[in-house]
């Protein structure tokens, strides 16, 4: 038989600890997966844009658009491009469609 966590029933309910455990697990579980989806869209953004703002200021420089414009252009659009490259790695990855099965063929 179970034990409740508050032995008072009439000052709390009963709740189980099996419950109570499996609900810290799932909520310390989402907000883990939560930060490194949010980490990872960090590094995602920070890389689109310097690399954005690289190719940007030579095409700025190459062109009448000026480096400066052309850099600031290239890293709005780098990091928007790499943040909409990973989400939709994500959504490929754990998609369980057949299409995909096509690119993740096993060795």
């Amino acid at each position: 038989m179970e034990q409740p966590i508050c032995p008072c029933p009439f000052i709390m309910p009963y709740f189980p600890a099996e419950e109570a455990r499996e609900l810290c697990c799932s909520a310390a579980s989402l907000v883990i997966s939560k930060l490194f989806h949010a980490i990872f869209i960090f590094i995602f953004s920070v890389v689109g844009a310097t690399l954005g703002a690289m190719v940007g200021a030579f095409v700025g420089a190459k062109t009448k658009i000026g480096w400066l414009h052309g850099a600031s252009v290239g890293a709005i659009r780098g990091s928007f491009f790499s943040i909409k490259l990973f989400e939709f790695s994500l959504i490929v990855c754990s998609s369980d469609d057949m299409a995909t099965s096509y690119f993740f063929q096993p060795v």
